[in-house]
Formats: structure tokens, C-alpha cells, sequence
């Protein structure tokens, strides 16, 4: 079970590390004013990474109780 917990604590931290990566990315986007195609591209991996973040913690939750 230890392990188990553990394992849903990373893939809690590796979720957010996603999403603080790509925010990174859209940040350095618009700081560098790469332009829009760029900018849009960050904010598209961006959502993407915010949206997938529950779905991926609760999938490593879920697998706690089988």
C-alpha cells in the first residue's frame, strides 16, 4: 500500500510538472514574442496539460482501491 500511495504522490507531482513546464513554455513564448503561431501553440499544449492533470491523478487514485 506504501507504495501504492507513493506511486499516486509522483503521479500527482509529474502532472503539475507538466503543467508548470508548459506554462514555462508559454511564458518564455511571450516574453521572447515569438509570435502568434508559437504563442498559440504554447497555450494550446498548455490547456491540454491542465485538462489532462485531473484525469491522470484520479486514474493513479483510482488505482489505489484495485
Amino acid at each position: 500500500m506504501a507504495k501504492s500511495i507513493t506511486e499516486v504522490k509522483n503521479a500527482g507531482e509529474d502532472a503539475l510538472a507538466e503543467v508548470q513546464a508548459a506554462y514555462d513554455a508559454l511564458k518564455e513564448a511571450m516574453d521572447s514574442k515569438a509570435g502568434a503561431k508559437a504563442i498559440r501553440e504554447a497555450m494550446h499544449t498548455l490547456g491540454n496539460r491542465m485538462g489532462n492533470a485531473p484525469k491522470n491523478m484520479a486514474f493513479a487514485a483510482k488505482s489505489l482501491t484495485e
